[in-house]
């Protein structure tokens, strides 16, 4: 199926999915915040033919950390100043998708789209193998690089990924001890202090909601570039498929003034994920 066959395809699933869930998807051209390539790079090889492996990765451009260690802080781009005390966020499904139609109903969509069918501890659903759909809770405090897992024994192509951010379960991986992400998605404590401003607001961010994106495929640092876009068989060259957040981009376009407390969730996560991005590494296409 042509690239821009795909392109239209997610647009869709994710307009169908953005009543159920927040739903985001870029157009090429774009990158997630909509200007040029972040041009990053990663350090992960890609995994031996027949496998696809996934990592959650972190860009910390622009962070200040306190001495101690115990927060971090970032200037916005409306120019607030951001800083965080605790965090943790449930990265819990991410796949690439097969290039071939896919067919019908919502429900086929929702399961074709993040793979939630009964995988768990790492093992891949039914309907797409190359789903891992057991989620890891991240710190973001720390901004630690994870492994997501790998799945293996693939023979199809494929063309698209999706990322999904949820609720945590039992099974989730890293589950903090002084946070309950159970049935949680994403936990900030922090504060805010607005341009010109001395005032410093304390706010937390605790949310169970749903939150996906939907991408075609590029290498790290090309992002949406529509020259760049590509299809992978694992079958042929091992897959490395790197989720990457910049995290000093987070909170960009969040007016903390002119939220409300019951908003302010739903715009950090929509800037969480315009501050993603998903790079592709194949054997095939890796520097030797």
């Amino acid at each position: 199926m042509g690239h821009d066959c795909l392109t239209q395809r997610l647009s869709l699933a994710c307009a169908a999915l953005a009543t159920v869930i927040g739903c985001q998807q870029t157009s090429p051209h774009q990158t997630a915040q909509g200007d040029a390539s972040s041009g990053w790079t990663t350090d992960a090889a890609p995994p031996a033919a027949g496998s696809i492996t996934y990592r959650y990765e972190w860009s910390v451009d622009g962070l200040r950390r306190d001495a101690d260690g115990m927060s971090w802080s970032v200037d916005t781009d409306l120019g607030y100043t951001v800083s965080i005390h605790r965090g943790t966020v449930i990265s819990s499904a991410v796949q690439l998708t097969q290039c071939a139609e896919e067919d019908g109903t919502l429900g086929r969509l929702w399961r074709a789209t993040f793979g939630l069918g009964s995988a768990r501890a790492g093992h891949s659903a039914e309907n797409n193998p190359a789903a891992l759909t057991v989620g890891v809770a991240e710190d973001l405090l720390r901004l630690t690089d994870v492994e997501g897992g790998t799945v293996g024994s693939l023979t199809e192509r494929f063309c698209g990924a999706h990322y999904l951010v949820s609720p945590g379960e039992r099974d989730t991986r890293r589950l903090p001890a002084d946070v309950q992400m159970v049935d949680r998605s994403l936990y900030l404590e922090g504060a805010w202090r607005a341009p010109g401003s001395s005032e410093i607001v304390p706010f937390t961010v605790d949310t169970s909601m749903s939150w996906g994106m939907l991408a075609s495929l590029y290498p790290p640092g090309s992002f949406e570039q529509r020259d760049a876009q590509m299809e992978v068989d694992p079958a042929l060259a091992g897959v490395l498929v790197v989720v990457h957040r910049r995290a000093g981009k987070m909170f960009d376009g969040v007016d903390f003034q002119a939220v409300g407390e019951g908003e302010l969730s739903t715009r950090v996560l929509s800037s969480f994920f315009r501050a993603a991005e998903i790079g592709v590494v194949s054997q095939a296409t890796a520097s030797p």
